[in-house]
């Protein structure tokens, strides 16, 4: 090589390295010496290096909040990390504990949205005390921003044992589109306790919080990244989104997690059923749900499916929201903080409503678990001619001809009605089932629904008809009563009721029938 193109090279490798050093030098300024620039601006965002999800996105915050995340938090826990300040580290009583008196106990666990940040005037405790079980039941709010499921099941652990005698209520509430999420991180502005499964029905703490000295956890588990420009340059410029979430680690940790919850929310019913308490899992949607593009949606059907082939009962907290929405035309933003403070929590309508769902799961009314259909050849022969008859598949082998049907056909005149009653373990507030004409049959027939309060639906089924979608809004009832009749001048059609569903569960739920 001409010595002149050598010693062109060679300034152009000392300009490279002499640029990578300076880009190198100019992000650490800008991440460790905060006089440079404020945390949240320019290149000092931890969201430019990790994604949130990333274990080493929290670290990288809170070196850049610096004396912000040093120390203690206000309130440690040794075994939670921290706590709201609204109970005791050590015997977890509650600062309202003494307002308690005769009435029974609804002990909220959660996050955040469990403790109200976004509107804490207009919190679950205080609309319990204005709503119908206000002179019965106390709401005491053990929620705790920033909590993950793991810490709230650990705390519920703790307060089915304190209140034991007091036959309380135990709601473990969870934000479904954050906090499973949460449980893969050892540290989430504090030290927290990691969990994982002791087995199918139990769990333990695998990694715990302490030291809950922040400056001590660093101390022992440091930020280790030999070179914050490169750091920086390969996420923003060559990772795509799928090159992102395989760099969080995420997917392997989420494994993790998910038998670790699973094995926890098998060991939280198994407490409550030991002493014969009563509990729910209530569960908030953040706004991305509502707006239809939830990047949690696979959390949510795994949690679903955990819950409902344990029958551990739960409500989705969002249903009410979203039916205020439809009736009124809001904008998300009359339900969601948009200000900095409390951002993207529920406002006080946004609790108002949410607590509503809280108020169904107290009365029984959940949303799952499916409520089975034991009596799978029944027949009712109400009049000349008519019948109703169940044929029900398995449960497990849902296909698109895999599914429970009842068969409904009226007979000739006044006195030929088919019948056939609903009674629901617990209230319902819809009723789901695909109508479809049996083939190969001419005629028509009414299908009229009643409920305590009257008619709900009335309408006529006839041949050749395609596949109907049936969906009716109940006042909450507990029986729904149908009769099928002929229709004047007519044959009378049998017909299918496919997939009868309550509250308009996806994988059913199979009916009890009367």
């Amino acid at each position: 090589m001409p010595r002149a193109r050598l010693r062109t090279l060679l300034r152009l490798l000392a300009v490279l390295a002499v640029s990578a050093l300076g880009l190198e030098g100019l992000i650490r300024l800008v991440l460790f010496v905060p006089d440079w620039a404020p945390e949240g601006t320019g290149l000092r965002r931890p969201e430019l290096y990790f994604s949130g999800d990333d274990p080493r996105f929290w670290m990288l915050r809170a070196r850049l909040n610096g004396h912000h995340e040093l120390g203690p938090p206000d309130d440690p826990d040794p075994v939670l990390g921290w706590t709201s300040g609204r109970f005791d580290a050590e015997t977890r009583e509650h600062m309202d504990e003494a307002r308690l008196g005769d009435q029974r106990p609804v002990l909220l666990v959660g996050d955040s949205f469990a403790a109200c940040s976004g509107a804490p005037d207009r919190c679950y405790e205080h609309l319990l005390e204005e709503g119908p079980f206000g002179p019965t039941h106390e709401l005491l709010n053990y929620g705790v921003g920033g909590y993950g499921t793991d810490q709230a099941l650990l705390l519920s652990f703790d307060l089915i044992d304190r209140f034991a005698d007091r036959d309380p209520v135990i709601v473990l509430s969870l934000l479904i589109d954050d906090d499973l999420d949460r449980c893969t991180l050892p540290y989430r502005g504090a030290p927290k306790p990691v969990l994982e499964a002791a087995g199918e029905r139990e769990v333990r703490i695998a990694r715990p919080a302490a030291p809950l000295d922040r400056s001590a956890w660093f101390a022992e588990n440091p930020l280790e990244v030999p070179w914050w420009s490169a750091r920086f340059l390969e996420r923003n410029l060559f990772m795509d989104e799928e090159a992102q979430v395989e760099d969080s680690g995420i997917e392997a940790r989420l494994e993790t997690m998910r038998v670790a919850m699973a094995a926890g929310l098998l060991e939280w019913k198994d407490r409550l059923d030991a002493h014969g308490l009563d509990g729910f899992v209530l569960l908030f949607g953040d706004r991305l749900r509502h707006e239809g593009v939830s990047t949690k949606e696979d959390r949510f059907r795994w949690l679903e499916a955990v819950l409902e082939g344990q029958q551990i009962p739960w409500i989705r907290a969002w249903e009410e929201l979203e039916d205020d929405r439809a009736l009124f035309e809001r904008d998300l933003d009359d339900y969601f903080v948009t200000g900095k403070v409390g951002k993207g929590h529920y406002t006080a309508l946004g609790n108002e409503l949410t607590h509503l769902a809280l108020e169904r799961g107290l009365r029984g009314a959940f949303d799952g678990p499916s409520m089975v259909l034991h009596e799978s050849d029944r027949q009712d022969r109400i009049g000349p001619g008519a019948f109703v008859r169940w044929e029900r598949y398995p449960y497990a082998d849902h296909g698109e001809d895999d599914l429970p049907h009842a068969l409904l056909r009226p007979g000739d005149g006044e006195e030929g009605a088919a019948q056939l009653a609903f009674v629901p373990a617990r209230p319902v507030r819809r009723f789901e089932a695909l109508v479809r004409p049996v083939a190969g049959f001419e005629g028509a027939a009414e299908l009229v629904l009643t409920t305590a309060e009257g008619v709900a639906h009335r309408s006529v089924v006839r041949s050749g008809d395609p596949d109907r979608l049936l969906t009716i809004a109940l006042p909450e009832v507990e029986r729904l009563d149908f009769e099928v009749r002929s229709v004047d001048g007519e044959p009378s059609l049998p017909f299918y009721l496919v997939h009868p569903a309550l509250d308009g569960h996806p994988h059913g739920p199979m009916l009890l029938t009367q």
